[in-house]
């Protein structure tokens, strides 16, 4: 990844209720440690891009603004990490036409942002200490964006129910103007995984269809990025859905199985704006 820091104080008006703590000469020794340790969490497979940015707020409410340049084809994990004296950090992204693309407001000092930029060019990240003041720093790690299986060349399958028009119909009723993301993912075994980059500020819609006849009942499942098993639906039909809006970025795990039947299924992924 190719970037500056440009760190620009940013000058905001702080209401005079509230308290600030004077700053230690210098940053405590730990916080590069922390950092590392918070985005091998977040994402362990992911690597840091350059040096950490650092930065200071006097007083609480005030952040430090950085510009990065965030390529395409990466999925990006912002790490950052308050001292003592700050109880709640946020962090806010800005993409390259200036629009708000991300939005993480800590609950502690410890906060990570991921974003998947859909194009290459100069973002703004701010850090904010948002409950106290102190000193701070920031790591930008990323690994590469998923890219869909490339369908295996078969020959033609004979003719059957248009599987892309049943999914594309239900997304219609479902998720009323969703797009859809890629192309669609299909398979005939009892069952198969899927991985997809989900982004904060978005609400996904999995829909499920099975060949009519031949599959009776379809199950969709999905995990977040911790492993944690978020939602499930099982369907007593050839149609299934499942719809998600992620409090975290990152990469999700997807699952379609057959229940009863055997035969074609397809999935297609949709996804909003909130």
């Amino acid at each position: 990844m190719k970037w500056t820091q440009a760190a620009l104080l940013l000058p905001l008006t702080l209401a005079a209720c509230k308290k600030s703590l004077p700053l230690s000469p210098e940053p405590p020794t730990w916080l590069d440690s922390e950092v590392d340790a918070l985005a091998h969490r977040s994402a362990p497979e992911a690597e840091r891009d350059g040096e950490l940015l650092r930065g200071s707020s006097p007083r609480e409410g005030q952040g430090e603004r950085f510009s990065v340049v965030l390529d395409e084809g990466r999925c990006y994990y912002l790490a950052g990490v308050g001292d003592d004296q700050i109880a709640a950090l946020t962090l806010y992204l800005w993409d390259p036409d200036g629009s708000r693309a991300e939005t993480v407001r800590g609950k502690s000092g410890k906060t990570v942002l991921s974003h998947c930029p859909e194009a290459t060019g100069m973002h703004d990240i701010e850090v904010k200490p948002t409950r106290g003041n102190g000193h701070f720093a920031l790591g930008i790690f990323s690994i590469a964006a998923p890219t869909p299986d490339p369908e295996p060349v078969a020959p033609p399958e004979p003719e059957g129910p248009d599987l892309r028009s049943l999914v594309e119909k239900e997304a219609g009723s479902s998720a009323p103007g969703a797009e859809r993301v890629g192309d669609f993912f299909t398979d005939r075994s009892d069952k198969r995984d899927w991985f997809a980059a989900l982004e904060v500020g978005y609400c996904y819609w999995w829909i499920g269809a099975g060949e009519p006849g031949a599959i009776d009942e379809l199950t969709l499942y999905l995990w977040d990025p911790d492993g944690r098993r978020v939602t499930q639906s099982k369907s007593q039909s050839h149609m299934v859905t499942i719809g998600h809006c992620p409090q975290k970025g990152g990469m999700h795990k997807f699952q379609a199985a057959i229940g009863s039947g055997d035969g074609k299924y397809l999935v297609g992924l949709y996804k909003r704006r909130r």
